[in-house]
């Protein structure tokens, strides 16, 4: 499973790099602000996934679904949750990763 995921992430078309500036440090001040628990590293992921109007942000960090002042707009994919619906999958439910994906 860790090969898929390494795959994903490093040949998949799905992940793109961006340089921190000065909009994205700005909405990560503020989100901090609103959420002064929530790590800087976490933060600055947010705020590229706000400026950049992604509709998904995949994590394995289940508490950032709670981090108030996001976009409803973005949607959270917890990979431990995926990984235990992949191994327990729901009566018709399918969650087979497109292959250009792989």
């Amino acid at each position: 499973m860790v090969e898929n995921y390494q795959e994903l992430f490093t040949a998949g078309q799905n992940l793109y790099l961006s340089l921190l500036d000065d909009q994205i440090a700005i909405t990560a001040a503020k989100i901090r602000a609103q959420n002064p628990s929530l790590k800087l590293p976490d933060a600055l992921q947010l705020a590229t996934a706000i400026k950049y109007q992604y509709d998904s942000f995949v994590t394995n960090d289940a508490r950032l679904t709670n981090v108030v002042g996001l976009p409803t707009a973005l949607n959270f994919l917890c990979l431990s949750e995926l990984e235990n619906e992949l191994q327990n999958p729901s009566p018709g439910v399918s969650l087979e990763l497109p292959k250009d994906c792989l």
